[in-house]
């Protein structure tokens, strides 16, 4: 007898815990829905970037970030994007939303972006918020052509923005690339030319060089020696209207001209001994083992001029 009542009594025991375990699942499924159907209904969460470089102005990051907006909520191929963002547990729509940036590089100033870090999702107190950290490019050099400027990354890929003659003198801190020939690409696509090119890596050279600043074009007309196989390949202009004749673009002088680290290193001597690399003169010439550095004009006679170092 006493071991039946035992047994009633396990056996209740038993069903109440099942029935407790069974209302614990029940509760948190509710729970769960109830937390899912408050944030499939509340206002967007905000979307912010992170850990954005100082010199990206906050138009451009706020633009950024309308793009993931306007991809999310407004989006009208996928609909169910909005829904899938206010979703805590949904993660997938974060990895879209990064995919969304590199693939459709020329859509507003994703072009700014050059790779994303991570998206995610933050808690604050009463709020949850979309996280975005990414890499972006910095603009490197304006090259004008056809009339119009455009900013290149270093890697020569185009920078959203057009801008005219009338705005250059405000990218003056840029180092420019002029007569290059070239036709202007697309926003986030990468311009494919020799002068280009070659614009590029000699601004990657001079920009640890403390008198960099002083350069404001970078003339590649005579790039390959298709205008004249005498005169320089590269021209550089400096802010007061005088030239340095640079010669053949970097790692390619061969038997014909002097390494460019010789180059930089008697610019630098110029610039110590005369105040700029120009030495306050029509031009200076830094193909040779020796600058000189002429008082006159260079289409005049090479003998007039003087030499600046030993």
């Amino acid at each position: 007898m006493k071991s039946i009542v035992r047994g009633l009594i396990g056996g209740m025991l038993a069903g109440a815990i099942l029935v407790g375990l069974a209302w614990g699942g029940y509760a948190a499924l509710r729970y769960t829905r109830h937390r899912l159907s408050r944030a499939l209904h509340e206002p967007l969460k905000r979307i912010v970037l992170t850990h954005a470089p100082g010199w990206l102005s906050a138009a451009i990051l706020d633009k950024l970030a309308q793009e993931a907006v306007n991809f999310t909520v407004f989006n009208s191929k996928h609909p169910e994007y909005g829904a899938r963002l206010r979703d805590p547990l949904d993660g997938g729509i974060l990895k879209i939303i990064a995919q969304h940036y590199m693939d459709h590089q020329s859509s507003g100033e994703n072009a700014w972006i050059k790779s994303i870090v991570y998206v995610r999702r933050a808690w604050l107190p009463r709020q949850q918020i979309i996280e975005i950290d990414a890499e972006y490019r910095r603009p490197a050099a304006l090259l004008i052509t056809q009339g119009k400027g455009y900013l290149l990354s270093a890697s020569g890929v185009r920078l959203p923005g057009t801008y005219l003659p009338v705005d250059f003198e405000r990218l003056e801190w840029l180092p420019w690339l002029v007569h290059t020939h070239v036709s202007a690409v697309g926003r986030g696509e990468r311009i494919s030319s020799p002068a280009v090119e070659a614009g590029l890596s000699l601004v990657k050279l001079l920009r640890p060089e403390p008198w960099h600043a002083q350069v404001r074009e970078i003339d590649l007309s005579n790039i390959g020696g298709v205008v004249s196989k005498t005169d320089p390949e590269i021209v550089l202009t400096t802010r007061d209207g005088h030239e340095v004749l640079w010669g053949m673009p970097p790692g390619q002088e061969g038997f014909y001209e002097v390494p460019a680290a010789r180059k930089l290193m008697m610019l630098s001597e110029v610039n110590r001994l005369y105040g700029s690399i120009d030495a306050g003169q029509a031009y200076v010439d830094v193909r040779g083992d020796q600058v000189l550095v002429p008082r006159r004009d260079r289409n005049q006679p090479v003998g007039a001029a003087e030499q600046a170092t030993q």
